[in-house]
């Protein structure tokens, strides 16, 4: 068993011909000890491993000595990813979470300058998921700083655009990972406040939707959100009184009319007042919650 694990930790170590080697040893082993079922299954697994090794031979003739970056930025936190990659191994891994950015590009321009200008080794090439800003100056500071040649590169396709894709979702992973439930809330809380130019967030979400069936029984339905979570006990529900018919707009505004009003006359169960609502249908049932609220000065 533990000569198994220190064959995995040799495999994902990138290993290959050194693992292939003593695979073929122990298989040569077994074939010797008339064990032939052993022997196909350490065969079965040397030629897994030599298809792994075919594959990272491709990527280490184009990514000699090269550092892959990925980023992410979620709606409460941000990240970047670097790879580094010699000759085709997976050498080092550094993932930095950060606040929210304002975009991808403002991030990983700040994060890679700092990044380069502070350490003595650097890499051949370094593969970028956007521009940064002043990438020729960055590259021959990087340049005189090294001694050889630091070029950065946007791949657009094949291998080397494969390998940003991985650095990008290492980014995005370990943001989604270290990000909480409140944190991931309030972000997205905080998108949808700029989405509707709100003056605060929009903590409690209220939705009115009308139904009825053929015209008759017509009912109205308010449902509530606080801080991005259904709040059930605050769902309420209106049978129409004031219009016959299928009159959406009429019982839209009976709706929203008792509901404030509830709220005028003190009814602590439509308290508080929502910061955003939600009117199912068009611009004229939105209208009909404008008129509502200004004729409840509200």
């Amino acid at each position: 068993y533990m000569r198994r694990i220190g064959q995995a930790e040799e495999l994902l170590n990138g290993h290959y011909r050194r693992l292939t080697r003593a695979l073929r040893e122990e298989m040569e082993q077994e074939a010797a000890d008339l064990h032939f079922e052993q022997a196909a299954a350490l065969r079965d697994r040397i030629r897994a491993i030599e298809v792994l090794g075919k594959r990272q031979k491709v990527i280490a003739g184009i990514c000699a000595d090269t550092d892959v970056w990925g980023v992410y930025t979620g709606p409460a936190r941000a990240g970047c990813a670097v790879l580094h990659i010699e000759d085709g191994d997976l050498l080092g891994r550094r993932v930095e979470v950060l606040p929210a950015a304002e975009d991808d590009a403002a991030l990983l321009s700040a994060v890679v300058t700092q990044y380069y200008l502070d350490r003595e080794v650097l890499p051949r090439e370094i593969l970028l998921p956007l521009p940064v800003e002043d990438m020729d100056t960055l590259s021959a500071l990087l340049t005189e700083r090294c001694g050889h040649a630091v070029t950065l590169r946007i791949p657009q396709r094949g291998q080397r655009r494969e390998l940003l894709d991985i650095a990008n979702r290492n980014a995005r992973e370990e943001v989604e990972r270290v990000t909480s439930d409140a944190e991931r809330t309030a972000g997205t809380l905080r998108l949808l406040q700029e989405l509707a130019e709100l003056p605060a967030l929009p903590r409690r979400m209220e939705s009115y939707d009308i139904s009825h069936t053929g015209g008759s029984d017509q009912v109205g339905g308010m449902v509530v959100f606080q801080d991005g979570k259904p709040l059930k006990s605050a769902y309420r529900r209106f049978r129409i009184e004031s219009c016959a018919g299928a009159d959406d707009y009429g019982a839209m505004r009976e709706v929203l009319t008792r509901r404030f009003r509830h709220y005028l006359d003190g009814d602590e169960k439509f308290a508080p007042l929502p910061d955003l609502l939600l009117i199912d249908g068009g611009q004229e049932h939105a209208r009909v919650a404008e008129q509502v609220l200004a004729g409840c000065g509200l």
